[in-house]
């Protein structure tokens, strides 16, 4: 087995290690106490990626031969940083993802924050084929639909956790809002994930490239363009505390008010994982990554029902296996008999971007709009519901339209009916 092999599945094994765990500490640092005496989170991300980019540091240290050789590699960043500008977009959007997945592990159980979370595979497939022009077989959109149908159940089911009335915060928490938190990080993620692969692989998108570096030398410069998003984020959330300190003892004393070890431990292992995801998107891809996560959403609720006493249903249980099984259909660690279920649908197949004269010359609506040529799509207007556009409407009205609503869904079938008037409230309902 060659080098980058070993990496490959070193990197997912540890990163499925990393995240079996990194949802119960979420769920400790977000719960042990009230949000007013809680750690502010853009510090608690501060100090996340500043302990990432000395990790990546080190990493890069390592691939030079020598401190030395690293600096100088950074020195010659810092000459043109406009090269690396294209990490700004997953910068930006990596930071409030985020912020809403420690916001939300406050309301939601880590069981259900895990499986949830699991529903970016969903965007990540749909990213894939509009931007990296990635096609996908039969059995994979099957893995879709199975993944959707999966959270959906997990969503309506009635699974708690025992100990969450002896949480400091329970008369704070909100599942709905939770929930929603989760979906929109999981977009945002999702999105940031494959900008990011773009980025670490040189892929060429619309025609456009850009110049390839070490992998840890892009995590450094992210760090670099996060810490002062983080800043600015935490002087404008501790302006009224930061304007009545009287010295530097009070500013200190605001700046980590609420840290504790169960904090510093979720710090620690978020900045782990930010490199391993770093090494699961050189050497792997985005798919296999969704796939170690949904083998470490098991460990996840064996550790929630350790840790937390989670009391779960038939329905959180079979939702669970489902999105479990779509996770390894879709990455094809599984595969259907057959060579129908393994051969790409009848749509429209990717091939080179669009030329001028293929502008002029092409038949197919909705391609030239993208700037994409479709080679499949020809003849009269009825072709275009093969074109890539309108399966990307298809993809988003069955699965992600439907992915957005289970909050809602859940209480609209709880019964009695008031508790759906609680929920356009955002108040969680009591079973």
């Amino acid at each position: 087995m060659d080098k980058e092999k070993v990496l490959k599945w070193l990197s997912l094994i540890l990163f499925c290690c990393q995240n079996s765990f990194v949802a119960i500490a979420y769920r400790y640092a977000m719960t042990e106490n009230v949000s007013k005496e809680r750690y502010n989170i853009s510090v608690g991300l501060f100090f996340t990626e500043l302990l990432k980019m000395n990790g990546a540091f080190c990493l890069l240290a390592a691939e030079n031969g020598s401190v030395c050789a690293a600096w100088r590699e950074i020195l010659g960043w810092l000459r043109n940083p406009f090269s690396s500008l294209l990490l700004c977009v997953p910068v930006l959007i990596y930071a409030l993802t985020n912020s809403l997945l420690h916001w939300s592990a406050g309301h939601v159980s880590a069981a259900i924050w895990q499986v949830t979370f699991q529903g970016k595979i969903l965007v990540t497939a749909m990213l894939t084929v509009m931007l990296l022009r990635k096609p996908m077989i039969r059995s994979q959109w099957l893995a879709i639909g199975i993944m959707a149908v999966g959270i959906a159940t997990v969503q309506l089911s009635k699974a708690r956790e025992t100990k969450q009335d002896t949480m400091a915060n329970k008369e704070e928490q909100n599942a709905l809002a939770g929930v929603l938190a989760l979906a929109f990080a999981s977009c945002c993620s999702s999105f940031a994930g494959i900008f990011s692969e773009i980025v670490f692989k040189q892929v060429s998108v619309f025609g456009l490239t850009h110049q390839r570096t070490s992998l840890w030398l892009q995590n450094v410069q992210m760090a670099v363009y996060t810490l002062p998003i983080l800043v600015t984020a935490f002087l404008l959330g501790s302006r009224q505390q930061l304007a009545t300190a009287d010295s530097a003892t009070d500013v200190m004393g605001t700046v980590f008010h609420g840290f504790t070890k169960k904090v510093w431990v979720l710090v620690t292992i978020n900045a782990v994982g930010g490199l391993l995801v770093a090494m699961v998107i050189k050497y792997a891809d985005n798919i296999l990554r969704g796939f170690s996560a949904a083998i470490a959403t098991v460990n996840s609720i064996l550790l929630s029902r350790l840790c937390f006493g989670l009391n779960v249903h038939f329905s959180f249980v079979w939702g669970s296996i489902m999105v479990v099984f779509a996770s390894m259909l879709y990455g094809g660690i599984m595969s259907l008999p057959g060579n129908w279920w393994n051969a790409a649908p009848g749509l429209c197949s990717f091939s080179s971007p669009i030329t001028q004269q293929e502008l002029k010359t092409s038949r197919c609506y909705g391609c030239v709009r993208h700037a994409v040529h479709v080679k499949s799509c020809k003849g009269p207007w009825w072709s275009y519901v093969r074109t890539v556009r309108a399966q990307r409407w298809i993809f988003g009205i069955t699965v992600i339209v439907p992915m957005l609503m289970m909050p809602f869904l859940r209480d609209l079938c709880a019964t009695p009916i008031h508790h759906f008037h609680q929920a356009l409230d955002l108040h969680e309902p009591t079973f």
